[in-house]
């Protein structure tokens, strides 16, 4: 039970704080994940053809929506940003401002869908997709 806890807490807080938006290299085999701020080198808040790598550059018009040749936060995915509080939100069931144990547990068991007592990385990135 104790580990349970630990590592959906570890799991969700590493989701709760950070803000990346993950890429490939070039062979597509290794992911990488870097911030916004990481990619984007001049610090001006957009992300510029020339500084964006992997799956970024490779589909940048795709994600340039506004088509002024920059890609700035809006424009990303929500992946890595969708958290924003939703998460601890939608865990704090009883609206209290805290995530309990048991509450913990509950979101826990709901992730473990065959119910081994693990989650694993199919049963994590499954709930994912369904948000």
């Amino acid at each position: 039970m104790m580990k349970k806890t630990f590592f959906i807490t570890a799991a969700l807080l590493t989701a709760m704080t950070t803000t990346t938006f993950a890429y490939a290299d070039s062979d597509h085999k290794q992911r990488n994940h870097v911030s916004f701020e990481q990619i984007d080198t001049n610090q001006d808040g957009k992300i510029a053809k020339d500084e964006a790598t992997g799956r970024l550059a490779a589909h940048f018009d795709r994600f340039d929506t506004d088509n002024d040749g920059f890609i700035t936060k809006a424009e990303l995915p929500n992946k890595g940003r969708h958290h924003k509080g939703k998460m601890f939100a939608k865990m704090d069931t009883d609206n209290n401002g805290q995530i309990s144990k048991q509450e913990m547990n509950q979101h826990f068991d709901k992730l473990d869908t065959n119910g081994d007592g693990f989650i694993s990385k199919d049963e994590l990135m499954k709930k994912h997709k369904q948000g």
